[in-house]
């Protein structure tokens, strides 16, 4: 069994106000997790920090650790980290740019659009 995802003592706050406490979690390859709770019990801003999108939030702030086969994501290059760790959402949530940044996003890190 190889952990595929390890967090650790993770703290997640909001204006200094912590709304997310996950002592360790660690999910194995292959497994499937799901993440079930009353509204506002931190589902969402835990999902988010997987894919670091809360950085983009000033307001945010974090203690611990989360490892994606071993490496540190808070260490890792962001966009590398966001190949590996995509985000699907009920409601369409655009990227913190411009309309024409967000259609072109993905075609131009692929190099399919200027830049």
């Amino acid at each position: 069994m190889v952990d595929k995802i390890k967090v650790e003592n993770l703290s997640c706050y909001y204006n200094k106000k912590c709304v997310l406490e996950t002592p360790y979690i660690n999910v194995i390859q292959n497994e499937i997790l799901s993440i079930i709770g009353p509204a506002n019990s931190g589902k969402t801003t835990f999902l988010r920090t997987l894919n670091r999108m809360n950085d983009l939030d000033i307001t945010y702030s974090r203690k611990g650790k989360v490892y994606l086969d071993d490496k540190n994501i808070f260490d890792m290059n962001m966009e590398n980290l966001r190949k590996r760790v995509g985000m699907l959402f009920a409601m369409p949530i655009p990227l913190p740019m411009s309309i024409y940044e967000n259609i072109i996003y993905a075609p131009k890190h692929l190099g399919l659009a200027a830049a």
